[in-house]
């Protein structure tokens, strides 16, 4: 009696343990790049249950667009090596596939996995994301003006809109290095896609520019999606990346020491918006040279010499984002990065097209990660160096 009521017992666990791992392999299966939190626990389990199982590499290596953590979360777990990197580095055939693969990195580095991460790992993974970047669309440019920014704590959010709330306090633990810019067209010749056929009035934007005294190049580049802007982080460095929610904001106010004349600014100083943005004269509202207002002697300076961070386009950043919601969990307060499941990805600073309120430091916006808008940049950060 006792030997039976033991095999049926390993009986139904085992039909229990089959269930689960067909239930991971379809989570894994019909994933979507921004189901990156699920995947992470999928791939583990079936790496629990069925080490060996053969349909999980299978699975992944033809599974295409893949999902952003697939790709390198695997390699994370017991057993894997590596080979996943290795395998579908080479077949991402543009931009936004190889931006999921980096924002992957960044999701396995940063999110807790039943494995370990390691710093030698996620460089080289970024090392060979570059190379294959580099192989698809040539160098980067050289000579990027790199402002650093030192680590310090500052209070982040406001109580002004609901998902700014509530103000808390927040320690950027690490220095790192923010371009001083938003990525400008004259950066990314070659990379793709410099679109100038999806915006209607952007032919009368660019002919205004070369009117203006302006090269197009100066311009801002717009027009990339969440997952592209990954991918051009990359491409720009290996180890370029979208900024957090937390740096971005801490950069934005100027640090930890911001100084009386830049908090003291009226925004019409510091940022291009829906007001003020008229500078040319095609009749609509345009994007900026890039550090026009900022380089005006009579306008106040950033405290770490940043341009536009304030309007001309909004800029991606890493985190997801909940539109109305504040800040989910104050239990993270040193270097915080919300990495929540959802379908909305973080967006700051304002815009060109855009009301001054948007032009705030402590202001939260969002879009599809596959969004692409004329008035979205594109702003990377990379560490610092030692």
């Amino acid at each position: 009696i006792v030997l039976a009521a033991v095999a049926i017992g390993w009986s139904v666990q085992r039909a229990r343990d089959a269930a689960q791992l067909n239930d991971a392999l379809t989570q894994i299966r019909d994933a979507q790049p921004e189901d990156a939190a699920l995947v992470l626990q999928a791939v583990a389990t079936v790496r629990m249950l069925a080490p060996r199982d053969p349909r999980l590499p299978a699975l992944i290596a033809e599974k295409r667009p893949f999902p952003a953590a697939l790709a390198v979360t695997t390699t994370d777990l017991e057993g894997a090596r590596g080979w996943l990197i290795t395998a579908l580095t080479p077949r991402a055939q543009n931009a936004r596939e190889l931006g999921y693969l980096v924002a992957g990195t960044e999701l396995a580095r940063q999110a807790e996995t039943p494995g370990r991460w390691g710093e030698a790992r996620y460089r080289a993974a970024r090392a060979a994301l570059h190379a294959a970047l580099v192989g698809q669309f040539g160098e980067p440019p050289k000579g990027l003006d790199w402002r650093r920014v030192p680590a310090g704590s500052f209070t982040m959010g406001s109580d002004e809109r609901d998902d700014e709330k509530p103000p808390h306090a927040v320690t950027i633990s690490k220095p790192f290095l923010m371009l001083r810019y938003e990525v400008r067209r004259g950066d990314v010749q070659g990379f793709e896609p410099v679109r100038d056929d999806i915006f209607p009035w952007q032919a009368q934007v660019l002919t205004a520019v070369r009117g203006g005294g302006v090269t197009i190049g100066d311009l801002p580049a717009w027009g990339y999606d969440w997952f592209e802007a990954n991918a051009l982080a990359c491409w720009l460095h290996p180890l370029g990346r979208l900024p957090t929610e937390a740096e971005w904001e801490f950069a934005a106010r100027g640090g930890a020491s911001p100084g009386e004349a830049w908090a003291a600014a009226g925004v019409d100083d510091v940022a291009w918006h829906q007001g003020n943005s008229n500078a040319h004269t095609s009749g609509q509202r345009e994007p900026h040279a890039v550090c026009e207002l900022q380089d005006d002697p009579s306008k106040p300076k950033h405290p770490l010499g940043l341009c536009d961070i304030l309007g001309n386009l909004w800029e991606w950043v890493a985190d997801h984002h909940t539109p109305g919601q504040g800040y989910p969990s104050l239990a993270t307060r040193t270097n915080p990065v919300e990495l929540r499941r959802g379908a909305v990805r973080g967006q700051r600073g304002g815009s060109f097209l855009d009301d001054s309120a948007f032009a705030r430091p402590a202001n939260r916006n969002g879009n599809a990660p596959s969004s692409r808008y004329p008035n979205i940049g594109v702003r990377v950060v990379r560490p610092a160096p030692d």
